[in-house]
């Protein structure tokens, strides 16, 4: 009995890690991932949101620093790209992804009809 009790106690260890890291570790990472993915996908004329609460839409991309405009005054900011809390996408983008989905509905093949 005494050599099951060792094991059970490494099985029970084992198992509060795995519940741990799915719980905690891991969405953590693939919140990290879709980030940076986000961060690393910006482009000039795209709205965001600063880790600061500054909102702005961006003018220039330059390695690792952009330069956004940040009111009607056009007060530009320079900011490191880490710097981005959250992007809005520009609203032409938005609606030529729009277009884009609606032709590829319309280029869809009936399936309900027979030849």
């Amino acid at each position: 009995m005494g050599a099951l009790g060792n094991y059970g106690m490494l099985i029970y260890l084992a198992i509060i890690f795995a519940v741990m890291y799915f719980i905690m570790i891991r969405p953590q990472k693939k919140q990290e991932k879709q980030i940076k993915e986000m961060i690393n996908a910006v482009k000039v004329g795209d709205e965001i949101l600063t880790i600061g609460g500054i909102h702005g839409k961006i003018t220039k991309i330059k390695d690792d620093e952009l330069t956004i405009v940040t009111s009607t005054q056009k007060t530009f900011i320079e900011i490191s790209k880490w710097a981005i809390k959250d992007v809005t996408k520009y609203v032409e983008d938005v609606k030529e992804e729009k277009k884009e989905q609606a032709k590829q509905i319309e280029s869809k093949p009936d399936e309900n009809t027979e030849a």
